[in-house]
């Protein structure tokens, strides 16, 4: 006795647009793992908690952002800009809210070896309309 594939898998199998939908939603999915891998890797270096910290207790950010500032990927839109250790150089720019208003930070610099610290070029929050140096 042979067994028979059933006639709906063999008409299913000898469609081309079922496998066209299954690539574009395994690209989709593809896509998607990897624009969100990007932007947590982004959002959770030394260098983007430094930022956060340095906001977080600053009096002028405070004043223009209120308490509870913090950045959430699901909330605002991906951090923008690019890291790399290696050569040592940061351009940032990436929306958080506070509990008074949402506002937009750009951070921009460069790490100097000799010292082991950053030094920032541009360091600044935008809010409202209105820009503070950090």
């Amino acid at each position: 006795m042979a067994f028979r594939t059933p006639g709906f898998i063999v008409r299913v199998i000898n469609r081309p647009a079922v496998y066209v939908g299954l690539g574009a939603a395994g690209l989709s999915f593809w896509a998607y793992t990897i624009i969100n891998a990007t932007n947590s890797n982004k959002s959770h270096n030394s260098i983007f908690k430094g930022v956060m910290f340095h906001l977080r207790h600053d009096p002028r950010a405070l004043a223009l952002l209120g308490d509870d500032i913090f950045y959430d990927q699901e909330l605002h839109k991906p951090v923008q800009g690019t890291f790399n250790v290696i050569r040592g150089v940061a351009d940032y720019s990436f929306t958080l809210q506070g509990s008074q208003a949402v506002g937009n930070v750009r951070f921009k610099g460069h790490h100097i070896p000799a010292s082991g610290c950053w030094n920032s070029v541009i360091f600044e929050l935008d809010c409202n309309g209105e820009t503070i140096q950090l």
